[in-house]
Formats: C-alpha cells, sequence, structure tokens
C-alpha cells in the first residue's frame, strides 16, 4: 500500500521525518539515515534509508561467492610460504 507523506523544508534545509514514517521504520533520534539520489527519466529522485543497526548482521555472507572456486587451505599454506622464511 502506497502512503504519501511531506514534510517541509527549514530555512536552514532540516526538515521533520512524519510520524507515520517514523513509526513504520522504527526510527528513534540519534538514528542515521543514508541518502542517494537516483534518476528516472533524467529527473533526480532522493531516497532516503536508515543506516542498519547491526551493520554486521547486515553484511554477513557479503562476496561468499568470491571464495567458491578456490582450495582455502591451499590457499592460506600459500599465503604463509610467501611471508615464512624458506628452510
Amino acid at each position: 500500500m502506497l502512503q504519501i507523506q511531506s514534510s517541509q523544508l527549514s530555512p536552514k534545509y532540516q526538515t521533520s521525518i512524519p510520524s507515520y514514517i517514523r513509526k513504520k521504520l522504527n526510527l528513534v533520534p540519534g538514528d542515521r539515515i543514508n541518502w542517494r539520489i537516483i534518476y528516472r527519466n533524467d529527473k533526480a529522485l532522493a531516497i532516503a534509508e536508515p543506516t542498519s543497526k547491526n551493520w554486521a548482521k547486515e553484511t554477513r555472507g557479503l562476496g561468499k561467492h568470491l571464495w567458491e572456486n578456490i582450495d582455502i587451505k591451499s590457499y592460506i599454506n600459500t599465503l604463509r610460504n610467501e611471508w615464512e622464511p624458506t628452510k
């Protein structure tokens, strides 16, 4: 369901987040908001989204596909051999 909410910019370019949106996004004072600009039909649009409160949980598993075709034990041994002196 689409809910359109609006707010007004102050002379210092500040705005308040409407109560409906704060409640739906579980925002509390001190939360950070990320802003992105996207373009649709050559028109700039701003997207605001809350910064993750649990960064580690949100990024878990990112890049795991990078290691799919690599033998981890062999890779670690290669790195160790680069650092350890040859006997």
